[in-house]
């Protein structure tokens, strides 16, 4: 069960639920407004965790029309650049970094084709056959190719790291700089706590308190944000 989203910020959180960096390839996955109106963000993320997707961070917001422009830019001529743009600057949208094996084609296959008459013909078990109502409003948004998913996780979460550290010098550099303060403050405060002689607790103590003060990860209303199931 996904407890709390976010972790780390970077693919090193995956990396840490077993991911192996040399095969690992991320994407970017995006409930749409329909989808989080209707409720079924927390149906979707079961979903995902059932097809073996690592969350590696994630954030909600609604995007103003001239971000959203932004976002589908690449759209921008086609017949329905002006009804995307407008539908997913309408509400509130949930927007996640997934790792896996074969992320972009695994997630494109578990979300389904755009059209949700076509999905449920075609492929009735995916997300947008479930949860689709039309070509605009069909639920959910995946990456169709690795450049695609590196310019719309970037567009999203500019900090994430994309690529695994490809040597041993360069994952200890990368360690040292990004990871070794905030590990020591969890070690440290997990020495003054002492919450558990249970080796299991204690490890979910410490994953608790790096989710709960990763400093990758946005602040809303001075609060990291952590989004869980319900």
């Amino acid at each position: 069960m996904i407890q709390k989203l976010g972790a780390i910020g970077s693919l090193q959180s995956g990396m840490a639920e077993g991911m192996d960096p040399p095969d690992t390839e991320l994407t970017l996955a995006l409930m749409k407004p329909d989808a989080v109106h209707s409720g079924h963000v927390d149906e979707i993320l079961h979903r995902v965790e059932s097809a073996g997707f690592v969350v590696v961070t994630s954030t909600h917001m609604q995007l103003t029309r001239v971000r959203a422009e932004e976002f589908y830019e690449h759209l921008e001529g086609n017949d329905c650049f002006e009804k995307l743009t407008r539908f997913l600057s309408s509400g509130v949208i949930y927007v996640f970094v997934l790792g896996k094996k074969h992320a972009i084609k695994e997630w494109i296959t578990l979300i389904g084709p755009s059209d949700p008459d076509v999905a449920r013909r075609e492929s009735p078990m995916s997300l947008r056959a479930r949860y689709g109502t039309n070509t605009i409003r069909n639920a959910v948004h995946g990456s169709s190719s690795r450049e695609e998913a590196m310019r719309e996780i970037s567009f999203f979460f500019p900090t994430v790291v994309r690529d695994p550290p490809p040597d041993a010098v360069s994952s200890k550099e990368y360690f040292d700089k990004h990871l070794r303060g905030t590990l020591l403050k969890g070690l440290t405060a997990l020495a003054k706590a002492k919450p558990h002689n249970d080796p299991l607790q204690v490890i979910t103590w410490l994953a608790t308190w790096l989710q709960e003060n990763n400093p990758n990860k946005p602040l809303v209303d001075g609060a990291r944000l952590v989004v869980g199931l319900h």
